[in-house]
């Protein structure tokens, strides 16, 4: 996954860059202050989600996710339609800090485009 930041409501951009925490300060803030700030955890294996094939017969798909923490079990999958709505969720085995596994759809989903987020642990892997 790439990091893509903007700190001044999408009118610039930061460079991408390797995965990262992000944490947000809600504390009030001086005038003429920075509203935001993050810290940046960088982990050796950068986390890359590979979903395919792209566009599917509708039958399924493989996901492919690397660069999770060993130590996480289980990762939970939802697809989203571009309304927002869940149109599926389930829960996913991970081994050995990967997720490698057909996901069997069996027609469950009609034509069109939809948000998949793999969450492990409190860390969110998105595809589109």
């Amino acid at each position: 996954m790439q990091v893509h930041a903007g700190f001044d409501n999408g009118a610039t951009w930061c460079d991408y860059g390797p995965s990262c925490t992000v944490k947000i300060s809600w504390t009030p803030l001086a005038p003429f202050a920075e509203p935001r700030g993050f810290e940046a955890a960088f982990t050796e294996e950068p986390t890359e989600l590979l979903l395919y094939p792209n566009p599917t017969n509708g039958d399924q798909v493989r996901i492919q996710l690397s660069g999770i923490y060993p130590e996480l079990t289980n990762a939970t999958l939802d697809i989203t339609d571009l309304f927002g709505k869940r149109v599926m969720s389930t829960t996913l085995p991970l081994n050995d800090g990967a997720l490698n596994t057909p996901l069997a759809l069996r027609g469950a989903l009609a034509d069109g485009l939809y948000i998949v987020t793999i969450v492990t642990g409190s860390s969110s892997s998105l595809s589109g």
